[in-house]
């Protein structure tokens, strides 16, 4: 059986599931236009400088592009960056600016920046003094614009809040007032530059969207339906965040769980119909024992990509518009700690995180590498058969290196469509 050679993309891709059982889709003549998306991974380090040195960060970035990313989603805190009404930290940019630097520095493309994370300070200043809030508002975007500016760095999109549709985590401005947002935003990020792509993010969830029934909210469908005049005259695509297996449950076997992509499907052809660009934001896979391992991340990264590689097909033969990005979550795992309140006090609990894979913390165990830093198995090689244990061919890039299993599956979704956009024959197992 063969798998990713350094050919290009002439062979049958291989699929693995837990128990070391596999599947391949059966090999057919590769010809025509490659799709052209990128893959971008959401890194939350520079949060963490006392954990993370840049010479880290350098390493980390290095890897990452070797494992076929092909650029960096970062966070341009505005809590981080103005603590207080009157205050800046300086340090905090000045980190960002370095970060973006080595991007540069080891052949990433421009990143991604997320302008969201208001500080409490913001927020009840919008609840109290709108006039007030967007003149602040409008001093955190020229802080980073005259930033990027003075360092003659470039990015590729910006992202305005996040999961606006989230009916737990998104509670700062009304959707009326996106138009003055992302007027500021387009201002004072066009003096570093002037053709600013700006996107915001939805969550395709149908916990979330049950929650926002019972709440008498817009589903996420409901939502684009009512605001999405709103959202294609001030954004230029639109991410979306999905967490098949986490925050979307069609059904509780994994198998199933990871190859239904008919909700992610469902709001990619509603944008398509609005005109509007989209991408994946973030979509990923915890690994915290003892609910789920390294073994079932890796497993929903094959699963997924060979039902996401499908849906390529099915647009390209249908005309709908193609995803730009791709985004991961996460590079690297983060603190046990994500919704504040009374329920980050009760995930911090020993024990409690781990009792339930209906509601996990969403900030925990989603990343490619664990906390220390040490590669979890979707970034290793080829995992042996019990019976080809001493006998699969492991496959190395141009460095002569094993392929990492990531950069295969990249390289299976970026493989060109065929002449008439068909994939081959059902796929079959072994």
């Amino acid at each position: 059986m063969r798998g990713f050679e350094e050919r290009q993309y002439s062979d049958s891709p291989v699929f693995e599931e837990p128990g070391n059982q596999v599947e391949t889709i059966p090999s057919r003549e590769i010809i025509g236009q490659s799709p052209d998306i990128k893959f971008v991974v959401t890194d939350h380090n520079l949060r963490y400088p006392e954990n993370n040195s840049l010479n880290q960060q350098r390493t980390l970035y290095t890897e990452m592009k070797r494992h076929g990313m092909d650029s960096i989603r970062f966070d341009w805190d505005w809590k981080e960056i103005m603590p207080s009404v009157n205050g800046q930290n300086p340090e905090v940019i000045t980190r960002y600016i370095k970060a973006m630097g080595i991007m540069k520095e080891v052949g990433m493309e421009p990143p991604v920046l997320v302008l969201s994370n208001p500080p409490d300070w913001a927020t009840q200043l919008y609840k109290t003094n709108k006039g007030e809030f967007f003149k602040a508002y409008s001093e955190y975007i020229n802080l980073v614009g005259d930033a990027l500016r003075q360092a003659g760095l470039s990015f590729n999109s910006a992202q305005i809040f996040n999961e606006i549709n989230h009916v737990f985590l998104f509670k700062f401005v009304n959707l009326e007032d996106l138009p003055e947002i992302t007027r500021i935003v387009r201002e004072g990020l066009a003096k570093a530059q002037p053709d600013v792509k700006l996107s915001t993010s939805l969550i395709v969830s149908n916990i979330n969207d049950l929650v926002a029934k019972a709440k008498s909210l817009p589903t996420t469908s409901e939502l684009l339906g009512q605001h999405g005049q709103l959202l294609k005259d001030n954004f230029d695509l639109v991410s979306l965040d999905y967490y098949p297996g986490v925050w979307h449950r069609p059904g509780f076997n994994p198998k199933k769980v990871y190859k239904q992509l008919d909700a992610l499907k469902e709001i990619f052809l509603e944008l398509d119909r609005m005109g509007l660009d989209f991408e994946i934001g973030e979509v990923g896979f915890p690994s915290n024992e003892p609910y789920n391992t390294e073994k079932n991340q890796r497993y929903f990264y094959d699963v997924f990509f060979k039902e996401f590689r499908k849906m390529l097909v099915d647009f390209k033969v249908a005309g709908v518009r193609l995803p730009k990005w791709v985004g991961l979550y996460e590079s690297q795992d983060e603190a046990n700690v994500a919704f504040g309140g009374m329920t980050e006090k009760l995930l911090s609990i020993p024990g409690v995180s781990k009792a339930t894979t209906l509601a996990p913390n969403p900030e925990h165990a989603f990343g490619l590498k664990n906390n220390a830093g040490e590669a979890k198995s979707i970034l290793k090689g080829r995992r042996a058969g019990p019976k080809q244990r001493f006998r699969r061919k492991k496959f190395k890039d141009i460095s002569g290196q094993e392929l990492p299993r990531l950069a295969e599956i990249i390289r299976y979704v970026k493989r060109p469509f065929t002449k008439d956009g068909v994939e081959g024959a059902q796929v079959r197992s072994k």
